[in-house]
């Protein structure tokens, strides 16, 4: 038990690791991001917290067919299902549910449905 006025020492405290989330690049990624648009990769133990590598799925999806895309505000559009495969501009996107993007440097979004 503590004397009054004793502050307790932080490596005192026994403590939960917490749980943190990295994409495969090595860059934090917070509680707010959609993790539907990226692949889980691993997950470790450091001596603090629990490590989840998760890979963007904009780095896994294969584009099958160059002409099949969409244009949005001057930027092609590719679209994709949930596992990343190539959806052709002729799928019923209305019967889909969007998931969301990612916008590469050079401009081209890609969109991902399930």
């Amino acid at each position: 038990m503590r004397e009054r006025g004793q502050v307790w020492n932080y490596s005192e405290a026994k403590r939960e690791p917490q749980l943190a989330n990295y994409n495969t690049d090595g860059r934090y990624l917070s509680e707010a991001t959609n993790f539907e648009l990226y692949n889980f990769v691993r997950e470790y133990k450091t001596s603090d917290e629990i490590r989840r590598i998760w890979n963007p799925k904009k780095d896994e999806s294969v584009i099958h067919d160059k002409d099949s895309y969409s244009m949005d505000d001057g930027h092609k559009v590719y679209n994709f299902d949930s596992f990343a495969y190539q959806l052709p501009e002729s799928t019923d996107f209305g019967k889909l549910s969007y998931i969301g993007h990612f916008q590469l440097e050079d401009g081209t979004i890609y969109r991902y449905w399930k």
